[in-house]
């Protein structure tokens, strides 16, 4: 999991293919495999709290690090301790590379390991004493998967330094390219009494113009669908896809034996469907399958909405498993014209829907 710069995935690119971003003083050795992350989801780790220490020679300013305080939130509406970032599914080999450039190309010892890792568990792996990131934690999973992150075992008794504008912005470009639900106010607040307010303002900006690069999809182009539709196999070929849930998508039937299910948006907290939430890695073929899936979808984006049977809009997709009051900015298609209530059955799950009688 990554916390600080590392959220923006340009910036862990530059460990991984030793490219440098314009705000870095001097690259970093590149990995041996120089692929980017298969996937990287938001993620929210409670019982812990960041913050900005020591004075970094990359960045110029204080840099991010992460402190276990076990004042974690007990419901919803519960304050306490958390902290923001970004999981990237990465190589094994890809992260011990990066945790030795992120403590000056130190050789790893051979003590880490996935399984010594979660052993240790939220206790941490002290590899580096003397090191800014010495301390490797496995703060969870997902997907049966450990998520492993690091920060210093020292946190607690340096003192606190500001971070520069440009860390700051790199964080927020990070921050914000994955945490679908945050304003510039939520950012600030987040990042406060750091904020700097300019910098964020102008990441902020930015994010505006970030591409969205994930579909949520709850009927036949979801991986699991059981329906038979002739394009399921193909569209959703090399997809990355997890169990998802869209607020406000209410799903129906129509009841004239459409074989496939409708979708609304609705202004309704109480309403949810269920889907997958899809992405591939590969910017081309994300493009292409886009474009594919508007083909079956019957919806062209640069026709009149009027003439389209469906919509392909932008809204908040959630993944429970990736932390309270955590979005995800997806795609999904709904129908212009629903009709009324009495032309539909509706739903919460495409996958559990009446089924014909056999008599």
């Amino acid at each position: 999991m990554s916390y600080g710069s590392n959220m923006l995935v340009d910036r862990l690119m530059c460990y991984l293919d030793g490219s440098i971003l314009p705000s870095m003083l001097h690259p970093h050795k590149a990995c041996a495999n120089p692929a980017p992350p298969s996937d990287s989801l938001p993620f929210r780790l409670d019982g812990f709290r960041l913050s900005f220490h020591r004075e970094s020679s990359v960045w110029t300013g204080g840099v991010a690090f992460i402190e276990r305080t076990d004042l974690a939130a007990a419901g919803d509406d519960a304050d306490g301790d958390y902290v923001l970032g970004v999981i990237h599914r990465l190589t094994w080999d890809q992260f011990v590379h990066v945790v030795s450039e992120e403590n000056d190309s130190a050789p790893v010892p051979k003590s880490l390991t996935p399984a010594a890792l979660v052993d240790a568990g939220l206790d941490g792996l002290d590899l580096f004493p003397s090191r800014w990131y010495g301390r490797a934690l496995c703060v969870g999973t997902f997907e049966d998967a450990p998520i492993v992150t690091f920060t210093s075992p020292d946190v607690a008794s340096w003192e606190p330094r500001s971070p520069s504008d440009a860390y700051m912005r790199v964080l927020t470009l990070g921050l914000t390219a994955h945490h679908a639900q945050l304003d510039a106010a939520a950012v600030k607040a987040y990042f406060a009494p750091h904020a700097l307010l300019p910098a964020i303002d102008e990441a902020m900006a930015d994010r505006a113009h970030t591409p969205i690069a994930r579909m949520f999809t709850y009927g036949t182009l979801r991986d699991d669908d059981d329906s038979g539709a002739p394009w399921t196999a193909e569209w959703t070929a090399g997809a990355v896809s997890h169990a998802a849930h869209m607020e406000g998508l209410q799903l129906f039937l129509p009841k004239h034996d459409a074989p496939y299910p409708g979708a609304m948006l609705v202004d309704s907290p109480e309403v949810a469907g269920a889907g997958r939430l899809m992405s591939w890695p590969d910017p081309a073929t994300w493009s292409a399958k886009l474009h594919a899936a508007d083909a079956i979808e019957k919806y062209d984006p640069d026709a009149p909405p009027e003439s389209s049977w469906y919509l392909r809009l932008a809204h908040l997709a959630t993944v429970p498993s990736l932390g309270r009051g955590v979005r995800i900015a997806a795609w999904v298609y709904v129908l212009n014209n629903s009709g009324d209530d009495s032309t539909r059955v509706l739903i919460d799950d495409w996958l559990l829907r009446p089924q014909p009688s056999d008599g």
